[in-house]
């Protein structure tokens, strides 16, 4: 009688599904670490880097889908003027006169995504 060999999940060809789900989920651990370590990256940079903040704030500012929470916690930070014609926002009445200090007037009475 011949036997099944048992699964080697550092073969290079995997062999069964135990040892397929356990490469899958070694891969998703190595992805996640590599993820955060290039995120820490980036924040460094942009915190250390003023121009690089400046141009980071301002094109999420203009064309990113910022939730209110988002706007809340960084509104110090923000290009208002690229955030009043960001139409990727999540537009309510109750954004607007939530920040309606900060708002640049002339460009959100043009943005086209208002309700």
């Amino acid at each position: 009688m011949s036997k099944t060999p048992e699964p080697n999940p550092s073969a290079l060809v995997v062999s069964s599904p135990k040892a397929l789900a356990i490469a899958n989920r070694q891969l998703r651990i190595a992805g996640q670490a590599l993820a955060r370590i290039d995120q820490a990256q980036h924040i460094e940079f942009i915190a250390t880097h003023p121009q690089a903040s400046r141009a980071f704030f301002g094109a999420v500012s203009r064309w990113y889908p910022c939730s209110e929470a988002i706007i809340e916690r960084y509104a110090d930070r923000w290009d208002w003027k690229c955030l009043s014609e960001n139409e990727a926002l999540p537009w309510s009445e109750a954004l607007i006169e939530r920040f309606k200090d900060r708002w640049s007037w002339s460009w959100l009475s043009s943005n086209k995504a208002l309700p």
